[in-house]
């Protein structure tokens, strides 16, 4: 290039800086007194420099000065490893980052071409070739694995066509090294490979939905159990591929599900594509990022529908044991009524009445668990409820003269609580019926039970004479209180107290659930 070319080059690029607002051909001319193909052709000139930039307004050509940054002064800010190759393909700049990976100095790769450097990313076949590629203009971008400097590394490698300030063409070849990321790449897709084998391998059923329903993931059991393709699957409304008997009020759980509680079950029949009927039993838990927004449902249910049938069989077979023993208990009581006509003597006859009262007791709770839904609990209220009405119609004229109240809390007991329950009831409204209102008195007996705090309080009271001073139910010998006494501190692990002021008021506690050490 000329003395007079680089004077006009200058003063055009001088012109461009004072007029930022861009200026056309016909203006440059006009202002440097110069014929407009001269400035056409040194504007072209710094064009292919990077010193000048033209865009099109309407049908004019607008020329700006250049905004590019030459690549020299930004060489060694980069981390990433840069090498300028010449037109000759001969490296001219090679940064700092460039030179400690290679642990080479500066003065044995200047001047060198890639190819003839040592065994490494720079001089692989496949850059080669695309350096030859990027020389005809195009930007080509690879991905290579190679050795620099002692260790494999992975590199990402972008070859971009440039223009040096003097008008001449090279090459710009950047590595990013990408070596950690290729690592968490592989682990992400090993991560993700054993995440699928477990989950392919469960025979539960496994589904993943957005917070919208729309299916992301189902595994092949579930696939295959409904019927349906993968593929086909994917994208649906989760709403129907997920059970809902509409009872379990499965939408607002899903709903209700948030960072603090993330999980919520149900059980849902439904009817496989074979018409069969089968029970699932599902627990969906929400997937939330640190702010606790919703990203994703994960449904995984099992076929519970053997698991049902056993235990319907269970129940059946339960109901009938209660059955029985019930039978057996009123065919005793049956007997004992039929011996009680053969005896003469009042005394013998009351304590066979007090036995029949005792069975029937127990046969009462065994009536009551075989017309429940729950086999293993009672609901104490219509039992004792019943047991006092039994207890009342026994005696005769106590209907007349003698209320009887009773109270319970939304409580349930299980079998021996119950048992222990009702046969404390019957000896105590027993005792009331039979001498807390003599001579034909009138009152009323009340039987109560509630929950206090982990504990269950059974309260039996009447408004009659009251228990005689001589009497100490925690030594009282008769059957009857022995019989009490023994069931709250055996077989509830309870206390009893005893008030006489206003009639007598017993006042039993036990804990509540039964503890797990209670004999039967």
């Amino acid at each position: 290039m000329d003395d007079t070319t680089r004077k006009e080059l200058s003063r055009i690029r001088n012109i461009l800086t004072s007029n930022p607002r861009g200026m056309s051909i016909s203006d440059i001319s006009e202002e440097m007194g110069l014929n407009r193909n001269s400035v056409a052709k040194y504007l072209n000139m710094l064009l292919v420099g990077g010193h000048a930039e033209m865009r099109t307004v309407a049908a004019a050509k607008v020329y700006y000065p250049s905004r590019r940054v030459p690549i020299s002064a930004m060489l060694d800010f980069s981390s990433d490893c840069i090498l300028v190759l010449d037109s000759n393909l001969q490296i001219i700049q090679a940064n700092d980052s460039l030179l400690k990976c290679m642990q080479a100095e500066r003065d044995t790769v200047i001047g060198r071409s890639p190819r003839s450097l040592p065994p490494g990313p720079l001089s692989d076949p496949e850059l080669q070739e695309a350096i030859g590629r990027a020389m005809q203009g195009s930007e080509q971008t690879r991905e290579i694995t190679a050795e620099m400097g002692g260790t494999r590394r992975h590199y990402r490698i972008k070859i971009v066509p440039t223009a040096f300030e003097e008008g001449n063409s090279g090459l710009t070849i950047l590595l990013e090294d990408i070596t950690d990321e290729r690592g968490a790449q592989e682990a992400l897709q090993q991560s993700e490979a054993r995440y699928r084998a477990i989950v392919e391998d469960q025979t539960e059923y496994i589904a993943r939905f957005t917070p919208e329903g729309k299916i992301t993931f189902i595994n092949e059991a579930y696939a295959r159990h409904l019927g349906i393709p993968r593929s086909e699957l994917r994208g649906r409304d989760a709403r129907a591929i997920i059970p809902d008997d509409g009872q379990s009020g499965l939408q607002e759980k899903i709903r209700a599900v948030n960072s603090a509680s993330p999980m919520t079950t149900w059980e849902a029949c439904a009817d496989t594509p074979a018409g069969e009927e089968h029970w699932h039993q599902w627990v969906v838990r929400g997937l939330f990022d640190e702010q606790g927004n919703r990203l994703e449902y994960q449904a995984v249910g099992r076929d519970i529908t053997d698991l049902k049938r056993s235990l319907k069989e269970k129940e059946i077979l339960l109901q009938e044991v209660h059955q029985r023993v019930n039978n057996s208990l009123q065919l005793i009581s049956s007997l004992l009524h039929l011996q009680n006509f053969t005896i003469a003597n009042d005394e013998s006859r009351t304590i066979i009445q007090d036995m029949q009262n005792r069975i029937r007791a127990l046969s009462l709770v065994y009536e009551t668990l075989y017309q429940s839904r729950d086999l293993s609990r009672i609901d104490p209220g219509r039992y004792l409820t019943r047991a006092a009405a039994d207890l009342l119609a026994d005696h005769e004229g106590a209907q007349e003269r003698i209320h009887m109240n009773v109270t319970a809390d939304e409580t349930t007991l299980d079998i021996e609580q119950a048992i222990a329950c009702g046969l404390i009831i019957t000896e105590l409204v027993q005792n009331a019926l039979s001498h807390a209102f003599p001579g034909g008195r009138s009152g009323e007996i009340r039987i109560a039970i509630r929950n206090a705090e982990e504990r269950c309080v059974l309260a039996v009271s009447d408004t009659g004479v009251g228990l005689p001073g001589s009497i100490d139910i925690h030594t009282a010998e008769s059957l009857g209180l022995s019989l009490v006494r023994a069931l709250v501190t055996h077989q509830l692990e309870g206390e009893i107290t005893v008030d006489r002021s206003g009639g007598t008021a017993y006042t039993i506690t036990f804990p509540y659930p039964a503890p797990a050490g209670g004999s039967a």
